[in-house]
């Protein structure tokens, strides 16, 4: 029986049609992945080895506390796949399997769960949903993906209501969702309590503007390093084109450091208020990293002024900051164009590889080329490097654990030249490595740390 439905989806997944010996299919279903596992790098969902073996659109990258693109699929039995991707492998390592017969007409939702040493995978079937071009409502169904809570209780309603007891849209154990449910167009906020204990809020987030004829899931997560809560829930589109409303929890706000990048900045105070009051940062000197400090929603304007000498303007900057989230500010450039770089710090690990980053802060430099060599080695001889822009963070590279030299070059070809000493670096599975590059008074020299 495995091999005939391999044999069909063989061909479905491969564009085949017309001759077949095989069953025809009687129609579809929608399909879609969320995944809730913490530790997890970005997976790669798949319907059995589709972008493997075929040239199949059935392939799509879901990183933690999001969801996979909708798509319809024949309906047959099939191996639904979530893979990850080891560094230096050319073929990703399979997590876990979920087989399923789909239904025509019905809609699937299949939500990895656990963590990287014992992951699940859970299936919620709904009926497919099309709303009429004059309908004013909206579908949510709610879902509980937080393993550290217990039995809750979710509300949902008009911005400010209270919960109540027998005012709960539904109860939900951990890895539950309830059916869909409509609700009318407008502002709404989602409040999360333990089970007929309305006093006990474990969630409550913002308002949220909800548009009509989308279809969402709303679900609870794990916070991370990354978030300030401990609780985070995420409106997931269940339908291409869904307008998705942030929702962060109202009651845990973000914090910023700051980062001095600049050679151009003497030690400065740092202030958040027009008057400049109110110091966030004092005696901030070159390559001084400050600890975290609350920020406000919305814009915020910064002010960088002479350590001791607020008349002293060396700065100004104004940032945008969500919610819940924990952001580094850094000062960088040199001479007319000092400017700053705001951004999410990203410090979540991952048990089954090393993650490593170097920041390009020197204005001299556009790019930095960074080899990452086995030990004795020699950048003639490597296998990874990757550029690292002025200003600009060239994301996580993905590394083996295992023993390295870092050498940091301008990337000049033949007259290339190495700007700091090797570097040597141990990494284990699960570390996050951050380095930043400084500028020195030596144009072809780095001061190169690491960022904490």
């Amino acid at each position: 029986m495995r091999t005939l439905f391999y044999a069909i989806a063989a061909l479905i997944l491969a564009g085949c049609s017309g001759g077949s010996q095989f069953p025809e299919p009687t129609g579809k279903g929608n399909f879609r992945a969320i995944n809730a596992v913490a530790d997890s790098p970005t997976l790669e969902f798949r319907v059995e080895n589709a972008g493997l073996i075929t040239g199949s659109p059935f392939v799509d990258d879901v990183g933690f506390r999001s969801i996979s693109a909708t798509q319809r699929i024949d309906d047959f039995e099939f191996e639904f796949n979530f893979d990850f991707r080891f560094p230096s492998e050319d073929t990703p390592r399979r997590l876990a399997t979920q087989l399923q017969k789909i239904d025509a007409d019905q809609d699937y939702t299949f939500v990895l769960t656990g963590s990287m040493a014992n992951p699940s995978v859970a299936v919620w079937t709904a009926a497919e949903r099309e709303f009429d071009a004059d309908d004013t409502v909206f579908e949510v169904r709610f879902a509980h993906l937080a393993a550290s809570l217990g039995r809750v209780d979710v509300y949902f309603a008009a911005p400010g209501t209270a919960p109540v007891v027998g005012n709960a849209v539904g109860t939900l154990d951990f890895g539950d969702a309830l059916d869909p449910q409509d609700f009318s167009e407008g502002d709404f906020e989602l409040v999360v309590t333990a089970e007929n204990d309305p006093a006990t809020v474990l969630y409550q987030s913002t308002s949220g503007d909800y548009a009509p004829r989308t279809r969402l899931i709303v679900s609870l997560f794990d916070g991370t390093v990354d978030d300030t809560a401990p609780v985070v829930a995420r409106a997931l589109p269940a339908a291409t084109g869904a307008l998705v409303p942030p929702i962060p929890d109202a009651r845990f706000g973000s914090t910023v450091r700051f980062v001095q990048a600049s050679r151009d900045i003497a030690a400065a105070d740092v202030y958040d208020d027009e008057m400049l009051t109110n110091r966030v940062a004092a005696d901030l000197a070159y390559q001084g990293v400050t600890g975290e400090s609350p920020i406000a929603e919305g814009e915020t304007t910064y002010t960088y002024t002479a350590a001791g000498n607020p008349g002293v303007v060396q700065l100004e900057s104004t940032v945008l900051a969500a919610t819940g989230n924990r952001y580094s500010l850094y000062s960088v450039g040199a001479g007319d164009d000092v400017r700053s770089v705001f951004a999410i710090d990203a410090r979540r690990s991952v048990p089954v590889f090393a993650q490593f980053n170097l920041y390009n802060t020197d204005a001299s430099r556009d790019n930095l080329l960074v080899y990452i060599l086995n030990p004795g080695t020699s950048i003639d001889d490597a296998d990874l490097a990757f550029v690292s822009p002025f200003g600009n963070f060239a994301g996580f590279r993905s590394i083996e654990p295992g023993d390295y030299e870092i050498v940091v070059t301008d990337g000049g070809g033949d007259d290339e030249i190495q700007l700091a000493p090797a570097i040597p670096l141990t990494l284990a599975a699960g570390d996050v490595v951050r380095l930043i590059a400084f500028a020195t008074a030596d144009p072809n020299v780095l001061d190169i740390q690491p960022l904490p």
